[in-house]
């Protein structure tokens, strides 16, 4: 959050200076208004660049482990919000919440309902849980303390989260199609390779465990990337690389992290923050460490007064529709409500994309499937009549 340094003068004019920190110059102008003084200079304290790091923070092996549903998430904000519209104070709120809760956020919540009656700000609560809580939580939690309106961005954050439920779920729906040709396929693989050889006499325990040796290799090698990508700075930021580089998928993925990154930015800047610090922390929630890396390049060049389109234009990253709609936000005084739209565009763009790729993927699946079972059929009856072994150069012994 920008600090202000100040020049005042009280009401009998004994000098004062110092800094206070505030979301805006009007927020910090206020402040020491409401102080009863007479301000003569007030600007934000100018400093030093800090060089960005290579690559961003991994929240930690940890974080490989720990799962928390979009709902949940939801569900904590919407609660907590309702508690502080109450007037309930964050202690109390958090008691509440770990007492009628689940899973980890409840047990954070019990946790720290102590440190918040001590006056432990929430937003330095969450920041030391970030296997927890993301960026936006934290920024949109200290600009409400800020604000003194912690009720409005926790509605914000639950109308966030909801949204992002109701885009996965569209998508995974779409992608349910091929999950499900893909186990038919393994169902297939496993009749044709183990139970029909079984059926001339093959021992079948020795032949399930062949068949399940490659699936149980694959799934050690997912979960050792997922380790990697939670522990290791670097292999997040290879992996989400080669994320956006992937044919077909690439596209999904990009106007996935183009849509979280508008919708968060528009809530932050919707808060009052200023667009430099907004950028910085609305570039984490895109879910993908490189395009994070590049996006938070940029907020140095905003605060020195570079526009925001300018700005998203020199990253490299965004297609040329964000950002027109973003210079026309900007010419507007409306830049909140545009990346809105950019983000309800993009999300609906990648549902679609998903819909081709589940179909594509569908027919893939089925054509493999086809060959698998069309080689066996043949090697059957080339071998039943005596023909000799039927032999498909690549394949081998694939289904002996």
């Amino acid at each position: 959050m920008p600090v202000f340094e100040y020049r005042a003068r009280d009401s009998v004019g004994n000098s004062d200076e110092g800094s206070l920190e505030a979301v805006s110059r009007e927020v910090a102008l206020a402040e020491l208004h409401e102080r009863d003084l007479h301000v003569s200079f007030l600007a934000p304290r100018a400093e030093p660049r800090r060089p960005h790091p290579a690559h961003p923070a991994a929240p930690g092996v940890q974080g490989a482990f720990t799962f928390v549903s979009l709902r949940d998430r939801s569900f904590l904000w919407r609660q907590a919000a309702q508690m502080q519209i109450a007037g309930m104070s964050i202690s109390h709120t958090l008691t509440l919440l770990g007492d009628t809760g689940r899973g980890p956020l409840a047990r954070f919540c019990q946790r720290q309902a102590s440190a918040a009656g001590e006056g432990q700000p929430l937003s330095r609560l969450i920041s030391e849980a970030p296997e927890l809580f993301g960026p936006l939580e934290y920024g949109l939690i200290r600009a409400g303390e800020a604000l003194g309106r912690l009720d409005v961005q926790m509605n914000r954050l639950a109308e966030n989260f909801e949204k992002e439920i109701s885009l996965r779920n569209k998508v995974r729906w779409r992608l349910m199609y091929v999950v499900l040709t893909a186990l038919a396929s393994v169902a297939c693989s496993y009749v044709i390779t183990v139970v029909v050889p079984a059926i001339g006499g093959a021992a079948v325990l020795p032949a399930t465990l062949r068949f399940l040796v490659p699936y149980g290799i694959a799934a050690a090698a997912l979960l050792a990337l997922r380790v990697a990508f939670y522990s290791s700075p670097a292999a997040r930021w290879a992996i989400d690389r080669f994320k956006l580089a992937v044919p077909f998928l690439g596209g999904v993925f990009r106007r996935l992290s183009i849509a979280r990154f508008a919708r968060s930015l528009s809530a932050l800047v919707g808060a009052g923050l200023p667009v430099g610090e907004a950028l910085e922390i609305a570039a984490p929630t895109t879910g993908n460490v490189f395009l994070a890396q590049r996006l938070l390049e940029l907020p140095p060049l905003v605060r020195d007064g570079l526009p925001l389109a300018s700005a998203l234009v020199k990253s490299g990253q965004f297609p040329p529709q964000v950002v027109q709609m973003v210079f026309t936000g900007e010419e507007a005084g409306s830049i909140d409500t545009l990346l809105d739209k950019v983000a309800q565009y993009y999300e609906a763009d990648a549902e679609s994309s998903a819909m081709i790729l589940a179909i594509a993927g569908c027919v893939a699946l089925m054509l493999i499937q086809g060959i698998m079972v069309g080689i066996y059929v043949i090697r059957f009856w080339t071998n039943f009549y005596g023909a000799g072994s039927f032999n498909v150069p690549g394949l081998g012994d694939l289904l002996e």
